[in-house]
């Protein structure tokens, strides 16, 4: 994901300021925090002081009051409405952010930079901006964008790989950024059987289907996150004669790589539906055979899945 602070906005943000001779008072700074309850303002205070280098007696003797008024629009952006009193002085900002995480962010960045103006700015090279003294913060270089890690249960359906379409569960985790994520899912299918022309049969089990994946997805429309993705994937098989003497147990793995599409279904900042398909072309074809050279079954040329789950973003 990229930087969360949403640092344009708030440099653009508009302000008034009022100097005041305000002393602090001895309980800490007060929190007045008007929100959706899927967006609470953890750890906001503590992320202040770490961007000002204060502990919490330290913030409370120069921060007296956050007043904060957030919501979700239309469009699913999260627009906050800020009043802010320090020992120096008194403001009022107004910015946006594409989820609560980065509205959090760009709070205490705002609170930050009333207390001290002077303070090193986490991200993207910064214009100059003017503090309740005048003063103007210093600038820095890019920061590395953090993620937010994913993990959603799946149950679709598999294809090509067993010799007919059957249920697909397992769980995928992974890490996303702004415009990119990865992530790993794993999967199994139901055991099948299959017979040839001559009437033996055997039974194909699908153990573990292991894939790794990178999937982009360059905008959000509303609420809607639609990605193409790009991937490999590692089938672990298990196959037993049947209705034959003496039938034997053999393992073989299967490698395909594929290509698809997701869409994603923002429901809570943290909670999201997501479906996928992928159609993959086999690299590496098993061939279970009976008597070292009659074949029972092959892996398909072309595989393909589709599956949705709940996915929680942490």
């Amino acid at each position: 994901m990229a930087p969360r602070i949403v640092l344009a906005s708030v440099l653009l943000a508009t302000s008034k300021v009022a100097l005041a001779a305000t002393l602090p008072s001895e309980s800490g700074p007060s929190l007045q925090w008007d929100a959706p309850a899927g967006c609470p303002p953890r750890g906001l205070l503590a992320h202040v002081g770490e961007l000002v280098g204060l502990g919490r007696e330290g913030l409370a003797a120069k921060l007296l009051r956050i007043g904060a008024v957030v919501r979700q629009r239309p469009d699913g952006n999260w627009q906050a409405q800020l009043a802010i009193e320090t020992i120096a002085g008194s403001g009022e900002r107004r910015f946006e952010g594409e989820d609560c995480r980065s509205l959090l962010d760009g709070t205490a960045l705002i609170v930050a930079l009333a207390i001290d103006p002077t303070i090193n700015v986490p991200g993207p090279t910064l214009p100059a901006r003017t503090g309740p003294a005048g003063t103007a913060p210093a600038q820095s270089g890019a920061e590395a964008p953090r993620p937010r890690y994913l993990v959603r249960p799946l149950v679709g359906a598999g294809l090509g790989i067993l010799p007919e379409v059957g249920l697909a569960y397992g769980l995928a985790a992974g890490a996303a950024w702004r415009r990119v994520r990865i992530e790993i899912e794993g999967t199994s299918q139901p055991s099948q059987e299959t017979t040839n022309a001559s009437g033996h049969g055997g039974r194909i089990h699908l153990l573990l289907d292991s894939a790794g994946q990178m999937c982009v997805h360059p905008v959000q429309i509303g609420r809607i996150e639609p990605a193409a993705c790009l991937g490999a994937s590692l089938a672990w098989l298990r196959s037993t004669g049947l209705k034959i003497l003496q039938p034997e147990t053999h393992d073989s793995l299967a490698v395909a790589l594929f290509a698809g599409a997701a869409l994603g279904l923002r429901l809570r900042d943290w909670l999201w539906l997501r479906v996928e398909g992928a159609l993959g072309v086999s690299v590496r074809r098993p061939r279970f055979e009976i008597g070292g050279n009659e074949e029972v079954y092959r892996v398909q040329s072309l595989t393909g899945r589709v599956a949705g789950g709940v996915e929680f973003r942490l």
